[in-house]
């Protein structure tokens, strides 16, 4: 339960960051936030494997909406959010 509960702090804290770096740097109109979402991952946790996974995607708010940014965003628009989230 501690590292859940430090897994989702970290994540806050990450995504507080990219926000602010993204609103910093990228000066088009198009894109308002990107955010790094996580998933438990529990298909392939056994019985004797109780190690956690989770599965991590970026999104992007576009007009208000969650879209994920994998196949829907220019080489433009890649290369900033890749920065960002390192710098984060």
């Amino acid at each position: 339960k501690a590292m859940v509960d430090f897994h989702r702090k970290r994540m806050e804290d990450i995504n507080r960051l990219i926000g602010d770096f993204w609103k910093a740097t990228y000066r088009g109109k198009d894109i308002e936030s990107i955010r790094i979402v996580t998933g438990d991952d529990t298909s392939n946790e056994s019985a004797t494997d109780k190690r956690k996974t989770y599965d991590y995607r970026v999104v992007m708010r576009k007009e208000g909406v969650e879209l994920d940014m994998r196949g829907r965003c220019s080489a433009g628009q890649k290369v900033p959010a890749c920065l960002v989230i390192r710098l984060a």
